[in-house]
């Protein structure tokens, strides 16, 4: 049973990673958005277009970085079960609010 459902779990990856691919966009580029869900016949299809200004890491910039320190927590137990799940470890970088995986 673990055999056939590491294949069918190896298939359905493929067909995923074929159908969603990371596209790396040069800063000042127009781009459209695609709407998700097909609109009404009179509605554009596309939104945009939109300036692509620069490109961040996995999609978040520094501003969305919002790591607080465990103290400000009432319950840890989440915390805790979160980064297990894990296999890491936070350490707190003083002053600089990131944290550094260790294993």
């Amino acid at each position: 049973v673990s055999e056939i459902s590491k294949i069918i779990s190896a298939k359905t990856k493929q067909k995923f990673d074929e159908k969603h691919k990371i596209v790396d966009i040069p800063s000042d580029t127009f781009v459209m958005l695609q709407k998700d869900i097909k609109p009404p016949k009179l509605e554009k299809i596309n939104k945009g277009p939109f300036k692509v200004i620069q490109q961040t890491s996995k999609g978040f910039m520094q501003a969305d970085n919002n790591w607080k320190p465990e103290d400000s927590f009432e319950i840890l137990d989440p915390i805790h079960q979160y980064w297990a799940r894990r296999k890491v470890m936070p350490t707190a970088i003083q002053g600089e609010g990131e944290f550094v995986k260790q294993n």
